[in-house]
């Protein structure tokens, strides 16, 4: 059975990014918890929510039911089992058993991006302003980033280009589990 393809790692590591250009890659559907929680946020009435605003919310819905989250979350792509999927946002162990359960037991192969925090400071600047990368990190949301990068099948150093991060993971991809380098037949 073709394996889910899931991204997890601190904030600003390049999972989004990279996660899409994947999907792209692999002519597969990509889901993004980070987008699903913008979402919910709007829905709730917050035009313009802060990082912290999207951390509380994220974790309500992980802490509220995270089976339901993760249902919801794959639900905005249609998923169904079997699927090719790249997801995105990983941050909760809890996670990764919820989308087994949902994908009838599919395998997950999880990339966990580290970068160290200088590099993540420059693309917070570019992309947050002047969030403060340290108050992110200590939110609650982030508390299993490192039990997350223990149960990785692949960690990679992605503080360097993004090109040679992505060509990282395919040579990954390519030893690992190479049924997602095939163009999927229509």
């Amino acid at each position: 059975m073709i394996p889910i393809i899931a991204f997890g790692g601190a904030s600003q590591t390049g999972k989004t990014t990279l996660g899409r250009r994947l999907a792209g890659y692999c002519h597969c559907k990509f889901v993004s918890f980070g987008d699903y929680v913008r979402q919910q946020a709007q829905n709730r009435g917050l035009s313009n929510p802060t990082r912290e605003d999207l951390q509380n919310l994220g974790q309500q819905l992980v802490k509220s039911d995270v089976y339901r989250f993760c249902q919801d979350v794959l639900d905005t792509v249609q998923f169904s089992s079997g699927e090719r999927l790249v997801v995105d946002g990983i941050r909760h162990t809890q996670a990764l058993s919820a989308i087994s359960q949902i994908s009838g037991g599919q395998p997950i192969k999880l990339i966990y991006l580290h970068a160290p925090m200088n590099i993540r400071e420059v693309r917070s600047q570019q992309h947050d302003g002047l969030q403060v990368l340290r108050a992110i990190d200590a939110h609650p949301v982030e508390s299993q980033t490192a039990e997350i990068r223990n149960s990785a099948d692949f960690v990679l150093d992605a503080g360097g280009d993004l090109d040679k991060s992505f060509s990282q993971i395919l040579g990954w991809l390519k030893h690992a589990c190479p049924e997602m380098l095939t163009v999927p037949s229509s």
